[in-house]
């Protein structure tokens, strides 16, 4: 469902983050936990922005290429900027109130990024 919601929203920002809301709260309906919904929250928010982060340009590229036994640069750099970005949403108190969450996760973004704003 999430995924449909994405087709739907195109480039509507609002519309995508009201996707990325809905996957976290399927995701707790779904029995995951707190913690765990955050992670998934800030994989799907990763995936909404990592076509426009300047570091990870070459990712999409890279990550079609079929099977391989070593990540590229461009890959290391996506994971530990996803890592970092986790980090810093997990660092402070747990809470299940997704504004909060939302918020957390745009700041830790925009915190660890290098954004190419001409394309968002």
């Amino acid at each position: 469902m999430h995924d449909i919601a994405c087709d739907r929203a195109g480039s509507d920002r609002k519309a995508r983050k009201a996707a990325d809301r809905m996957f976290y709260h399927a995701c707790r309906a779904g029995g995951c936990s707190i913690r765990d919904s955050i992670v998934l929250f800030l994989g799907v928010r990763v995936g909404a922005i990592w076509p426009f982060v300047t570091q990870w340009a070459y990712a999409p590229t890279v990550l079609a290429s079929g099977p391989r036994l070593a990540f590229s640069s461009s890959e290391l750099r996506m994971q530990a900027g996803f890592r970092q970005a986790g980090e810093l949403v997990l660092a402070d108190n747990e809470t299940d109130d997704s504004d909060v969450i939302d918020a957390r996760v745009d700041a830790a973004l925009s915190m660890m990024t290098v954004l190419d704003t001409r394309r968002i």
